[in-house]
């Protein structure tokens, strides 16, 4: 977590300017404040206070969340809507007839004829999350594979591989690298609208989701997630049969139960990855997730 601090003192107030990732805000503090080191009151445009972030030391911050847990998704991964993937570079050869290429290598991608970026990340497409209300596509996982330089700018162009996570294969894409910058310090907060979501993916192949696992969720940033939400897992109730019924297919449904609750470390327009927090029993995919 970057955090900068500029202090002037004005007529025994002091004006601070906190910068987090590029988010800078302007916190007014008077001086028996300041004094005693507070530091929540931020100056809207018409001049009003108002609430503003504290600071805690950055231990303190990332303790909620274990890094290590979240780390590859944070680096290694990503989530893309379609409509995003329309002319996307690729790659169509690598030099000296080589099936692969490492760091080092050379390979040649089919339309960067026109771009004018000089650096690159090279990725492989992975399933895409389909919805579970109307089966519609809500975007495609991207695989970071590595990242390339700009050698010759043609169709197709020459990169040249500068790093690299795994083997980069024909057909892979290759997209101007992005500046983003992640959140490591999570604070968590129940959102403020009313969330109906559901789990359609577990990493890590399995079955059934315990406590630490990371999830992804069919509600991104367009429905009002970000990062630090917290939400409720329930359980959907089971289908039972009523005992005292002769007709087999009279059927009664069990309530729903919380199982557990998750937070949200990283939004994409219309999914998010989450880690679970706590579990009670296990968690299954499809289970919903809703705001406390």
């Amino acid at each position: 977590m970057i955090v900068l601090f500029a202090s002037l003192n004005v007529f025994a107030d002091e004006i601070r300017l906190n910068a987090t990732h590029s988010q800078q805000s302007t916190c007014m503090l008077k001086d028996e404040a300041s004094k005693k080191g507070r530091t929540d009151f931020i100056v809207s445009k018409a001049g009003k206070l108002l609430p503003c972030i504290r600071e805690v030391p950055d231990k303190q911050g990332s303790e909620l969340i274990p890094y290590e847990k979240i780390a590859a998704f944070l680096n290694h991964s990503k989530v893309v809507s379609g409509n995003k993937l329309t002319n996307v570079a690729y790659v169509v050869d690598i030099a000296k007839d080589h099936l692969m290429a490492g760091t080092g290598d050379k390979i040649y991608v089919n339309g960067l004829a026109d771009s004018e970026q000089q650096v690159f990340t090279v990725y492989r497409k992975g399933d895409g999350y389909i919805s579970p209300v109307n089966g519609e596509v809500l975007g495609y996982e991207l695989e970071y594979i590595a990242d390339a330089t700009l050698q010759k700018s043609a169709d197709p162009a020459t990169l040249i591989i500068t790093q690299s996570n795994s083997e980069v294969l024909h057909g892979d894409w290759v997209m101007p690298k992005a500046d983003e910058g992640f959140t490591l310090s999570y604070f968590p907060k129940p959102p403020k609208i009313k969330v109906n979501a559901t789990i359609i993916r577990v990493f890590g192949g399995l079955s059934q989701i315990g406590s630490l696992d990371v999830i992804v969720i069919d509600k991104g940033i367009q429905d009002g997630i970000s990062e630090g939400h917290v939400l409720t897992i329930i359980e959907n109730g089971r289908h039972i049969k009523d005992p005292y019924q002769l007709n087999n297919n009279d059927m009664i449904k069990l309530p729903d139960e919380q199982v557990g609750t998750l937070m949200v470390f990283r939004s994409f327009e219309r999914v998010s990855y989450a880690l679970v927090m706590t579990a009670t029993q296990d968690i299954h995919l499809l289970d919903k997730v809703k705001a406390p």
